[in-house]
């Protein structure tokens, strides 16, 4: 199975062992005999750090909603609106804009629900979804870099699945690299961010032609592969 495909993840939350003290919300290919476990998964703990590996920026269309939220461990739910839940509430951060949202963004809003789940596990970062709608995804370090392609690919991920969506081994070796001549009109390219939108899809196959143009959206700040 290889790391970077979309694969489903059980309604049951696939535990594959425990490293550093941590539980591993993401497959593992080298622990064969998975564990399945039924508690909530802001009951499973987690490794915290002191030192940020991201931030996490939420936008509603071209408007940035709230502060730059910074993620020091391994894991953080990221929900719509949900009172008690253990993570980063997006309804938190909207409540303090001053503009009334979109019809489109309200709808949108109300399908994130329990969100998803970003995870860093050693080399890489996952996003399990844990909506009802599918996420869509682009990343630096799918599809062979930004060195190979003339425009970022968007991936699709249905509900109940996990991807991973950044490998800091191959952004230490792309980063090297010069990017595709056809990605330089679009402006300065940052190659270590992920973004991710919920429920709506932007680019070439979809009438959005940029993910701004999307009413919910984050954008993943990692911190740059040394």
């Amino acid at each position: 199975m290889q790391p970077d495909v979309v694969m489903p993840c059980p309604r049951r939350l696939v535990v594959y062992g425990r490293v550093e003290g941590a539980w591993l919300a993401a497959p593992r290919p080298e622990l064969s005999r998975p564990v399945f476990i039924t508690a909530p998964l802001t009951e499973i703990p987690f490794l915290s750090g002191s030192v940020p590996w991201c931030q996490v920026a939420y936008w509603e269309g071209r408007e940035r909603v709230g502060r730059l939220y910074p993620v020091c461990s391994s894991s953080l739910n990221i929900m719509g609106d949900t009172p008690h839940g253990d993570g980063l509430s997006l309804a938190s951060l909207a409540a303090h804009t001053h503009t009334s949202p979109s019809e489109t963004v309200r709808r949108t809003r109300e399908k994130i629900g329990l969100g998803l789940v970003l995870y860093q596990d050693g080399d890489r970062v996952w996003v399990y979804n844990r909506t009802d709608v599918p996420l869509f995804v682009t990343s630096p370090t799918l599809d062979g870099g930004l060195h190979t392609r003339s425009h970022f690919i968007v991936h699709k991920l249905p509900p109940g699945h996990i991807i991973t969506i950044f490998d800091y081994n191959k952004a230490r070796l792309y980063q090297k690299l010069p990017i595709h001549p056809d990605l330089q009109h679009e402006g300065p390219i940052d190659q270590n961010a992920v973004r991710v939108s919920f429920a709506k899809g932007w680019g070439p196959n979809y009438h959005r032609q940029e993910i701004t143009e999307c009413p919910c959206w984050l954008e993943i700040l990692l911190v740059p592969a040394r």
